[in-house]
């Protein structure tokens, strides 16, 4: 009889999908249109330089038919089947394929682990952790059947598996002649008994050996003493079984698709309206800012997914100034991008992730609430602007240590740096002293003035710009800036800045450039506009 801790537990249930034909199909998707018509080839190879031959590690069923199989080289290839199409391994596409993959299984469930024992073989797995989630979807076989329908929808040749253990869900999805099972909990023993040695994840040389002494069936090695096996062929064979069977514990760690801070709702019916998207993410938002809340952390930027049904998955995402638990302001500016996102199909699985957060720090309330509240005014504009029109909309200004006012400014996204820019001192100091004597805007580069009436004195009278003639009614300088010695090509020129107002109130800021010793040869510049 099970103690009640053991009727309590919750027992593991993990889904293996196995893509046989992974790269051949990802080939398909991409570069078969762009290569060829559908009648123009006879089959598809991957091939891949070994050894200094070019050798076929993934072949297409058709070309596999017509006697083109893996490990053939590429010459033996053509000469059995002349019209194939031929590519060459992208190890590194693949593996941004098959993350692709992974990210979409997410609307299972957020356990989700890339199978990366086949690496560079042409084909590829995942596993999915579905503890205590399948039901979301009708049970284990209804979430099986939906998956493989799905995928096959979206031209992914997939067989499944589910089971206790990794070990007997990859044995099983891969050498069950491409039917997908669903193995009851605890009987993975007669699951594997018909299978060949090879679906225990043995090496080939292993398998051989152990095929030459008879042994060429699960069941069969299920029988043979521990000892003797072990002492002749080493532990990693017993390693293998007991891990299918669930004797050996093995683990399979989730790859780190999604943060911890993540909501999701399976819907009943495929959505289609903006409206009710709205409605997803305020029952979504408040889940993920009480994870946030325990940890004293808040949002800097969310992702909002929605898996639709025809197998694509579109990401919304805002980022803000400061960090936030503030649910209005965050509803708000995600509602103006669902209102200009048009649905084309319809979503059955919405997920609301928080991808970058940090430590909130809680600010002092103020007995007079005005500068809490125009800070508060600040941040929310700033978020407004950068997620409607790009995080380049938005920039904070600042001097930084250089003689010359062109090099003298730094610019800053306002989305990322406005807490930054706002606890520094020197920062604050900068603005103050750029609002008071350098004008807002820079013309970058200076340009040069064709026409300049100057005085007795050396004060600019009137100027032409633009071919507009502007008549100055009030000057202010000069004010000389020498050049940063350390820059030898201009050590020898010499800025007089002039602060002038024309007769309509315009403010521009004017310099003479000159050689210090020979002041005829100089010449004049716009370099700014005052506010």
């Amino acid at each position: 009889m099970r103690t009640k801790q053991e009727q309590n537990k919750v027992r593991r249930r993990l889904l293996y999908l196995w893509f046989p034909h992974f790269s051949i199909e990802r080939h398909k998707r991409i570069e078969i249109d762009k290569r060829a018509k559908q009648d123009d080839f006879s089959g598809i190879i991957i091939i891949q330089d070994r050894a200094g031959r070019r050798v076929v590690i993934a072949s297409c069923p058709l070309a596999f038919q017509m006697g083109v199989a893996v490990g053939l080289s590429l010459e033996d290839a053509l000469a059995a089947c002349p019209s194939l199409l031929v590519f060459e391994a992208d190890l590194i596409a693949d593996q941004l394929a098959i993350e692709t993959l992974a990210r979409w299984c997410g609307r299972y469930t957020p356990l989700v682990s890339i199978d990366k024992a086949n690496k560079g073989l042409g084909n590829a797995g995942i596993w999915l952790d579905i503890t205590g989630c399948a039901h979301l979807f009708g049970g284990e076989a209804d979430l099986l059947n939906d998956i493989i329908a799905r995928l096959t929808a979206i031209n992914w040749t997939a067989f499944g598996a589910i089971s206790d253990t990794p070990g007997s869900a990859w044995a099983v999805a891969r050498f069950s002649g491409g039917v997908t099972q669903l193995i009851a909990p605890g009987e993975q023993q007669a699951a594997l008994s018909e299978l060949p040695l090879s679906a225990l994840r043995l090496p080939k040389n292993t398998v051989d050996d152990l095929s030459k002494v008879g042994l060429r069936k699960i069941s069969q090695l299920m029988l043979v003493p521990r000892a003797p096996l072990r002492a002749r062929f080493g532990k990693n064979i017993r390693l293998r079984l007991d891990q299918a069977l669930g004797i050996e514990k093995e683990t399979v760690s989730p790859q780190t698709l999604h943060s911890p801070y993540l909501a999701r709702l399976v819907l009943l019916e495929p959505i289609s309206n903006s409206e009710t998207i709205k409605q997803i993410l305020g029952h979504l938002l408040p889940q993920v800012i009480e994870m946030l809340v325990t940890r004293s952390l808040g949002i800097r930027q969310l992702r909002l997914s929605l898996y639709k049904i025809d197998g694509k998955v579109q990401e919304l995402k805002i980022r803000t100034s400061e960090v936030s638990q503030n649910s209005d302001v965050i509803l708000r500016l995600f509602s103006e991008k669902i209102d200009n996102y048009l649905l084309d199909t319809g979503v059955d699985v919405v997920t609301l992730e928080a991808t970058e957060t940090d430590v909130i720090q809680y600010k002092q309330v103020y007995l007079n609430n005005e500068s809490e509240t125009s800070e508060l005014k600040l941040s929310e504009l700033i978020d407004s602007l950068t997620n409607r029109f790009g995080i380049s909309s938005v920039t904070l200004h600042s001097l930084k240590e250089s003689y010359c006012p062109e090099h003298s400014e730094m610019v800053w996204h306002a989305i990322s740096n406005l807490e930054t820019f706002r606890t520094s001192e020197r920062a604050q100091r900068s603005l103050d002293y750029f609002l008071a004597v350098r004008p807002l805007r820079l013309a970058v580069p200076p340009e040069r003035l064709s026409s300049i009436l100057v005085c007795k004195r050396g004060r600019p009278k009137n100027f032409e710009w633009r071919r507009n003639n502007i008549q100055i009614r009030r000057v202010n300088g000069p004010e000389r800036i020498s050049p940063e010695w350390w820059y030898m090509e201009n050590y020898h020129l010499t800025r007089d800045y002039f602060r002038v107002e024309d007769t309509q109130g315009r403010r521009y800021w004017l310099f003479k450039e000159f050689i210090k010793k020979n002041h005829e040869r100089s010449h004049w510049y716009l370099h700014g506009f005052f506010a």
